[in-house]
């Protein structure tokens, strides 16, 4: 197994902590910060391969941050005043959105410079997709998802479950990706 398949691997598993699985609707049994360590080791092999990749690696420290926090909130919430822990999840939540969505831009556009690059014309375009994709609905999700908060909150519950559900579904199509890119690495 080459060096380009392993840091595709690598990120490969490591988006796939980005899907939350909640015990008791607070404890996430893949924390996403694990995940992202395992991405910066992966884009600290690729680096040299995109400018993608190399902006990437130099974004995860505040990744790793806020899916630290992120993963710590749980255990500090009782420390903090409900109002408190309110705002602080509504913000958390925003920026875990924009960085999430501005690395899988970053990943994914490493994907096509890479796959331009080994004229593989493909893939490229399947990256660029899945990049714009994954941000278009997640973006617009959390749009209506907001909006529906505000004017009624029964509608946003009933959107809970299919949101969710489409955001699973949108990184599993670029987990899928980086499964592809694995796969050609080895050809190449």
């Amino acid at each position: 197994m080459n060096q380009e398949q392993q840091a595709f691997k690598k990120i490969l598993w490591g988006l796939i902590f980005l899907i939350d699985i909640r015990l008791w609707g607070v404890i996430d049994v893949l924390p996403d910060v694990f995940g992202m360590l395992l991405v910066l080791k992966a884009l600290t092999e690729l680096q040299q391969t995109a400018p993608s990749f190399y902006r990437a690696k130099r974004f995860m420290p505040v990744v790793i941050v806020l899916t630290g926090y992120e993963f710590i909130g749980p255990f500090i919430a009782g420390l903090m005043g409900e109002q408190l822990w309110l705002w602080s999840a509504i913000i958390q939540s925003i920026a875990i959105l924009a960085t999430n969505i501005y690395l899988i831009w970053l990943l994914t556009s490493g994907v096509r410079e890479w796959a331009n690059g080994k004229s593989l014309s493909k893939l490229a375009d399947t990256a660029k997709r899945r990049g714009m994709f994954y941000g278009a609905i997640n973006l617009f999700g959390t749009i209506i998802m907001l909006a529906f908060s505000i004017v009624s909150p029964l509608i946003f519950k009933a959107l809970g479950q299919p949101m969710s559900f489409l955001y699973v579904v949108t990184t599993v199509m670029v987990v899928a990706l980086f499964k592809q890119a694995a796969a050609t690495a080895v050809e190449k």
